[in-house]
């Protein structure tokens, strides 16, 4: 049996948010008390802990020590690109070529794909950091340090994105959004469609999509493109109160 876990800097995050940021990863047969004990022994300001089962949340609220802020069950899809690829549509895809002027639209796309993330529902963590990690992530992507490909939907101005990277001999989607005021048509779909047929033109068989399972209208169109299921953890955001 487990009898220790490791708690662990996140150097990108605690510069994120000028803030001692680390991150907890519960094995699954070890005991929660163990996890309480690990927690009142390390110096903190917030604490990503993941999890495979759920956590009470009331044990995470130690006394006047800790405050849990936010709790989140992050869901993976997979399946066979197979799934994605649907028939044409007349939305334009574009892929690994973006424009300048098309930077400030990307960028918004990036914040809405961020919709459901738990950097953006937290309410203790400061909305201008949200838009720095989206926006980073945006620019690394486009730049190929976050992403091998990404994909650009055009109806008259870009509307919808989509990133990728393969990992494992698996494709695995990043970033994924269509503007709120484009939805419903298709673009979504069609982007998928766009990104499994370079996939399986390359000999990628597996494609993995994560998002909230809070995040109803998403789980509900991947479970309707064939991809089911595969991975779940839940997540929480917790404070401690150093004095």
């Amino acid at each position: 049996m487990i009898t220790h876990v490791d708690i662990t800097p996140l150097v990108f995050d605690s510069h994120l948010f000028s803030l001692d940021v680390k991150t907890l990863e519960i094995p699954t047969d070890f005991p929660i008390s163990g996890i309480i004990d690990a927690i009142q022994e390390t110096d903190f300001d917030l604490l990503y802990i993941f999890s495979k089962r759920p956590i009470e949340t009331e044990l995470l609220q130690y006394e006047q020590l800790i405050n849990l802020s936010y709790s989140d069950e992050k869901v993976v899809f997979s399946g066979s690109v197979e799934n994605l690829i649907s028939t044409n549509s007349t939305i334009s895809v574009i892929s690994n070529i973006v424009e300048s002027a098309d930077l400030l639209v990307l960028e918004s796309l990036a914040l809405q794909s961020g919709e459901f993330s738990r950097f953006h529902l937290d309410q203790k963590l400061p909305n201008k950091a949200f838009n720095t990690l989206y926006s980073t992530w945006l620019s690394k992507s486009l730049s190929k340090e976050y992403a091998d490909d990404y994909y650009i939907a055009y109806d008259g101005k870009a509307v919808g994105l989509l990133t990728s990277s393969i990992r494992a001999g698996d494709a695995q989607i990043g970033l994924l959004a269509v503007d709120k005021h484009s939805r419903g048509k298709g673009i979504g779909r069609h982007l998928l469609s766009r990104f499994a047929t370079e996939m399986e033109n390359r000999g990628i068989e597996k494609v993995i999509i994560p998002t909230q399972r809070a995040n109803i209208n998403a789980c509900g169109f991947y479970q309707s493109l064939g991809l089911s299921e595969s991975e779940h953890k839940f997540i929480y955001h917790c404070w401690k109160n150093n004095g």
